[in-house]
């Protein structure tokens, strides 16, 4: 009913935006949100940010990537870094994960509900829901090539969705190995989703910690400090760890003036940090 309520209020053209943690449901729980949705928007399309899931769901039919990039086209530079996050719209293109096709099956009803007794036990289990959730999906996302004719992407654009496109299929592998213990394996994964689309934000930081994590190591070995800390930054200029140690550092040299700058990128990151 929630679903149907949200349809009846969009004109015609609109989208409705369902984001939901992956973190809070299990295989079946969301297998019967998404069976929920498609009821109400037969179009229905999903895609994955870091670790949620948008439904995405056209009053009418959905535009694909022609639509999103037009819209882009009308915005200014800045306004499209604003509205994008800063990662383009191919990164946002390339979360893509196909359309919602789970079949007959349990749907959720405000009469009689399938989720409220059910998602609370998820606290209290063992963690393995996130896994085998993570797992499912990846199971599911669409080839290349049928990702490309669901959003209409042209035969000129495959490099740009392509790049994008992968690197969100590799993070999602490498968030599985990490939580399944496999560490080496996560890193690599994430390396290569980094050089496919280092623009993707969530990839940046995953690799911009993990170089924070062995920070401290590389400079017990001599490391220099201030080329390792802008490595990280050069990664994820915004990196909160990584800023505060350059702040400190140029502190320490008595550059002031390039301490006072990073202290205020600091300050805009982190408004209500008490140690700036």
């Amino acid at each position: 009913q929630q679903f149907e309520r949200a349809s009846e209020r969009l004109s015609g053209g609109g989208l409705f935006v369902q984001w939901l943690a992956l973190n809070q449901f299990d295989a079946r729980s969301l297998s019967i949100v998404l069976r929920s949705f498609e009821q109400v928007f037969p179009q229905a399309m999903l895609f994955v940010d870091g670790f949620r899931v948008g439904l995405v769901g056209p009053k009418d039919e959905f535009g694909g990537a022609p639509a999103v990039l037009a819209n882009l086209k009308r915005l200014s530079v800045e306004q499209q870094a604003a509205v994008t996050g800063g990662e383009g719209g191919w990164t946002w293109l390339g979360r893509f994960w196909g359309t919602i096709n789970e079949g007959e099956g349990v749907v959720q009803d405000e009469w009689a509900p399938q989720l409220e007794y059910a998602l609370p036990r998820l606290r209290f289990s063992d963690g393995g829901a996130l896994p085998q959730l993570l797992a499912s999906l990846l199971n599911k996302r669409p080839r290349l090539d049928d990702a490309m004719a669901l959003l209409q992407i042209a035969d000129n654009q495959r490099v740009q969705f392509e790049r994008s496109y992968v690197a969100t299929g590799l993070a999602v592998q490498g968030w599985l190995a990490s939580i399944q213990g496999n560490a080496n394996e996560a890193q690599r994964l994430m390396r290569f989703a980094y050089e496919a689309n280092p623009q993707d934000r969530w990839i940046g930081f995953d690799r911009a910690d993990a170089m924070w994590l062995t920070f401290s190591g590389m400079m017990a070995q001599g490391r220099d400090e201030r080329q390792s800390l802008r490595a990280i930054l050069q990664i994820r200029p915004d990196h909160e760890m990584a800023l505060k140690a350059m702040w400190q550092l140029e502190l320490r040299e008595g550059n002031v003036v390039q301490a006072e700058a990073y202290r205020m990128q600091i300050k805009v990151i982190s408004p209500l940090g008490r140690d700036i």
